[in-house]
């Protein structure tokens, strides 16, 4: 199937998510059972930390302009990533252990 095929027969939905790449980027190097489970964690935690930094640039950018309220709601966001992180981590290990 073509790419254009391809974006023609997704959801407008997956085609904003580009769920098709997404789905491509979890290539084991084992058969550990825990390690797909493993790599997608990580991925996420990967992604929280690049959520993490945006909200700190926006918190910078709104002390600059002395927007503090702005600047609060920013950190307060900075906070929840972490305790997603931290929920989603500690889920992940109980579930799965050591993938060594």
């Amino acid at each position: 199937m073509s790419e254009t095929e391809q974006k023609t027969n997704q959801t407008p939905y997956s085609a904003w998510l580009q769920t098709e790449i997404l789905h491509t980027l979890q290539q084991t190097v084992s058969d550990h059972p825990g390690e797909y489970a493993f790599l997608i964690n990580v991925q996420v935690q990967e992604l929280y930390w690049a959520l993490i930094v945006r909200e700190i640039q926006a918190a910078q950018a709104c002390l600059r302009e002395d927007n503090l309220a702005e600047a609060h709601e920013a950190l307060l966001r900075v906070v929840a990533c972490r305790i997603a992180r931290v929920a989603s981590t500690s889920t992940m290990i109980a579930t799965f252990g050591s993938i060594r």
